[in-house]
């Protein structure tokens, strides 16, 4: 039996990375990571002075635009915007 998979582009998509890095991992230094181009996970980042900390996701309003995209920052890439429907990049 051959089982779907997903690459961590789409579990960022569907939000869980976030969830995942902001639950779980942060509160312990730790910080899930991921090649935005190839899909793929290094692994997680070490905070150099221990817990990462970054704003409320309810500080941060995901915009959609006239073509549907629905823009939100990436909490991952500081200073980057991707749609959280398609993947795409805004540049």
């Amino acid at each position: 039996m051959t089982h779907k998979t997903v690459d961590w582009n789409e579990l960022s998509r569907m939000g869980l990375i976030e969830r995942i890095n902001r639950e779980i991992m942060h509160p312990i230094g730790l910080a899930v990571c991921r090649e935005v181009e190839s899909g793929i996970s290094p692994g997680a980042l070490v905070s150099e002075d221990g817990e990462w900390r970054y704003p409320e996701p309810a500080e941060v309003c995901p915009v959609t635009d006239e073509e549907g995209h629905r823009w939100t920052p990436s909490w991952e890439m500081p200073n980057r915007v991707f749609c959280s429907k398609c993947g795409k990049e805004r540049v």
